[in-house]
């Protein structure tokens, strides 16, 4: 598939928010950052991985190549990346060595390479968007789900890389021709949606990380937060530009 523009720059404005929000993470989680800086990181923290998953899906429409390529280009710099910062940590101080836990962003490569692998298969299984859907949601009452093998992250955003391989260019051409003042309310109504939830403390980093469920009310939390998900993300296709900046 040849280079697209707009995918380049929504992938430059992903990569951005993703350093963005690590920027954030420790005022965040320290509790110094005000309602506001709150809502704004948890508003990012919605949409900017099921985004770049969706993409990586939507460009492995060819099923045998993304699995001949899997390994070269996923899961051996998975494999390397993740043994230099595992002994890293430990070099640091940090007593845990482990091969096969993914550290930091690590879990990414690894969830591709497993994607990849099987998506040749999971496409031929009926209904299989759905499926991996409710398994996204139901799973995490299960705690022998874990980020062993970055299984919990495979599993919570395979539905956003399947939609990616199902949307046809056409879709995405008729969202393209939507008027941008709706793009603009789905932003506004998403981000008004993020601060009334913050207000109240439903949202949380281990529930937007997809850690298992502390009450069954999260269930019905990580429902809304897909839904956000698929809200901005369609709101910030609508509006990123096609020319490439």
């Amino acid at each position: 598939m040849p280079r697209n523009a707009l995918f380049d720059n929504v992938k430059g404005i992903l990569i951005f928010l993703v350093v963005f929000t690590h920027f954030l993470l420790p005022y965040v989680e320290g509790g110094a950052a005000g309602v506001a800086i709150d809502a704004l990181f948890y508003f990012v923290f919605c949409f900017h991985m099921p985004f770049f998953v969706f993409i990586s899906g939507y460009f492995s429409k060819d099923t045998q190549k993304a699995r001949d390529t899997a390994f070269l280009r996923m899961l051996a710099p998975f494999l390397f990346f993740n043994t230099v910062m595992v002994l890293i940590l430990y070099l640091g101080g940090v007593q845990r060595f482990s091969l096969v836990t993914p550290v930091y962003v690590n879990w990414y490569l690894l969830a591709l390479y497993v994607w990849r692998v099987l998506l040749h298969d999971l496409v031929k299984i009926r209904l299989i968007l759905p499926l991996s859907l409710v398994a996204a949601l139901l799973l995490w009452f299960s705690p022998e789900v874990t980020n062993y093998l970055a299984l919990s992250r495979i599993v919570a955003f395979l539905p956003f890389f399947l939609l990616g391989y199902f949307t046809p260019p056409e879709t995405l051409e008729r969202l393209r021709r939507v008027n941008v003042v709706v793009g603009l309310l789905g932003l506004a109504l998403a981000g008004a949606m993020v601060y009334r939830l913050t207000l109240q403390g439903s949202l949380s980093l281990p529930l937007l990380l997809a850690d298992n469920y502390v009450s069954f009310s999260e269930l019905y939390m990580r429902a809304m937060v897909f839904g956000l998900a698929l809200l901005i993300g369609a709101s910030l296709f609508i509006l990123s530009p096609s020319e490439r900046l």
